[in-house]
């Protein structure tokens, strides 16, 4: 069962993480009533610091930032018609904290650096962690920015946070004018592979979009799916080779707007997000639903 109506935005209140807000029309039209804004003050940064460093100094300023910017934040999302709560920045580990609060909601929006893929980072730490770690499906934004000439560019082609700066800061932008109208979903019979078309379907119904389902390598046709899409624009990719590889390449060919993927929760902290799913969240340049069940 498809359940979008409440949210928690984490945000480092970094330009680019804000600029998931932008996206507020979008998931009011995808179902999203309410939106829980956390900022999660990191202190783990600093255990074990010496020379006197003042960590309630620290927190204090902190709160103070995020007291500043959170009503930006919650205007911006309130002038789409979705509820706001912004919640008292708790302080400790960013990726636990989220973890912690996500409980009350049914999924999880973060936004992804993207730079760094050949320096195998996958994102900032925290959103990685919380991806591969979540109980509750995790919206991953991707961003666009514009260079000095004015032409987009995505992110996750840079290699450094360097790479993209260009003496002064980055204007950030959605990839897509509408984060659902085209949607890709990578599909492989498996449970979670139909919680991610169940998803998908459900998007592309309330945007009227198009939806595209890509099967690689398999030994079933999706013409066993069919009855499934019934009513909607879709199109069927079966394809051979790489599935990792397979699906990029799909979404760069459909120019999709969106990527709906199932991943396994490993158990621990050091378990890791499925090798496809880990790929697809690296290498794709618009926003990935990693879904869990």
């Amino acid at each position: 069962m498809v359940m979008v109506s409440k949210m928690l935005y984490a945000t480092d209140l970094s330009p680019y993480s804000k600029t998931v807000a932008e996206y507020a029309r979008d998931l009011k039209k995808l179902g999203v009533e309410e939106v829980g804004i956390i900022y999660v003050i990191d202190t783990i940064r600093f255990e074990g610091a010496s020379g006197g460093f003042d960590i309630s100094a620290y927190v204090a300023k902190e709160l103070e930032k995020a007291r500043e910017e959170y009503p930006k934040l919650a205007a911006t999302f309130e002038s789409a018609g979705i509820k706001v709560k912004t919640i008292e920045p708790p302080a400790g580990d960013p990726a636990a904290q989220i973890l912690k609060y996500s409980k009350d909601y049914d999924f999880i929006g973060v936004a992804s650096h993207g730079y760094g893929v050949t320096r195998g980072i996958l994102m900032g730490s925290t959103s990685e962690i919380v991806v591969k770690k979540a109980k509750k499906p995790v919206l991953v934004f991707k961003f666009a920015f514009k260079d000095p000439s004015g032409k987009l560019q995505d992110i996750v082609t840079r290699t450094s946070v360097e790479d993209v700066v260009f003496g002064g800061p980055l204007n950030f932008v959605k990839c897509h004018e509408c984060l659902f109208q085209r949607n890709l979903v990578a599909y492989d019979f498996s449970e979670l592979a139909e919680a991610a078309l169940e998803y998908a379907i459900y998007a592309t119904k309330k945007f009227e979009g198009e939806i595209h389902v890509v099967y690689v390598d398999g030994k079933r046709s999706l013409s066993e799916i069919e009855d499934r899409l019934k009513g909607l624009n879709y199109t069927l990719h079966e394809r051979k080779g790489s599935v990792t590889e397979e699906i990029i390449k799909v979404k760069n060919h459909v120019d999709a707007t969106s990527i709906f993927i199932g991943a396994h929760r490993g158990k621990g902290w050091k378990a890791i997000v499925g090798s496809v799913t880990e790929y697809v969240v690296r290498h794709s340049s618009v926003p990935v639903f990693v879904i869990r069940k």
